[in-house]
């Protein structure tokens, strides 16, 4: 089952409409579907849909519930943020990033 996939499945759960879920979100009844219906892979609302439909994003995302996964550390917000940014970036911007990071704690 893919991310949109999940998102559909829970909202209807949660008896909420594309319409009710994208203005919890921040965005448009479109982009939404565009999520729901994979014709886009941005994952900056994943963050914001977790929460809204009250479910794990690691879960949304991967398919992967929490009691399967065994963690050893656990990420604050900003850390799952951070994360969610970095995988939206192409190859190059990734690498950047990286050095950037490096760099600011050394």
């Amino acid at each position: 089952m893919s991310i949109g996939e999940r998102i559909r499945e829970v909202r209807k759960r949660c008896q909420l409409t594309q319409v009710q879920l994208a203005e919890l979100i921040g965005t448009s009844q479109q982009a939404l579907a565009s999520i729901e219906n994979g014709e886009t892979q941005n994952t900056s609302y994943l963050l914001s849909i977790a929460r809204s439909l009250n479910v794990d994003p690691f879960w949304l995302e991967s398919g992967v519930e929490e009691s399967n996964f065994r963690a050893e550390i656990s990420l604050t917000n900003d850390e799952l943020k951070l994360v969610s940014t970095y995988r939206q970036l192409f190859t190059s911007n990734k690498t950047l990033a990286l050095k950037i990071l490096k760099v600011l704690g050394e």
